[in-house]
């Protein structure tokens, strides 16, 4: 699991799914992290900050996605090839392409700010007729 903390200086941190293990994953912040999303079959971890970044899950590769001209990115979600997150300085979500923040779009504005983004897979399951 993974988490946000900022009670001593700002820091994402991992552990087991049992409390055990806990770790400094990710430091050395100038702003606050807030929203934290898994990309399971990209082993990354993407947050927002003033900004928004990736990292693997081994702790390589760490680099920033987006930056500048984003007002107040709080929560964030991570669907296919997109980064989704919610804005609190424009009550808007947005969303961009999750490797390069590319092809960056508003997707939807709100009268009062998203505090949480998730994303949901829809499957259908067509079994096989035969004839």
């Amino acid at each position: 699991m993974y988490w946000s903390d900022w009670i001593d200086g700002p820091v994402i941190m991992r552990a087991n799914m049992d409390g055990s293990n806990v770790t400094k994953f990710v430091e050395h912040h100038q702003n606050s992290p807030t929203g934290l999303a898994l990309d399971i079959p990209n082993e990354r971890l993407y947050w927002v900050d003033r900004y928004i970044h990736s990292i693997m899950l081994d702790g390589s590769n760490r680099h920033m996605v987006l930056k500048g001209n984003i007002h107040h990115p709080y929560s964030l979600a991570v669907f296919e090839n997109n980064i989704y997150w919610s804005d609190w300085a424009s009550n808007t979500l947005q969303a961009c392409e999750k490797f390069d923040g590319k092809n960056r779009k508003l997707l939807l504005t709100f009268k009062a700010p998203v505090f949480g983004l998730n994303a949901k897979a829809e499957f259908l399951f067509c079994p096989h007729i035969s004839m």
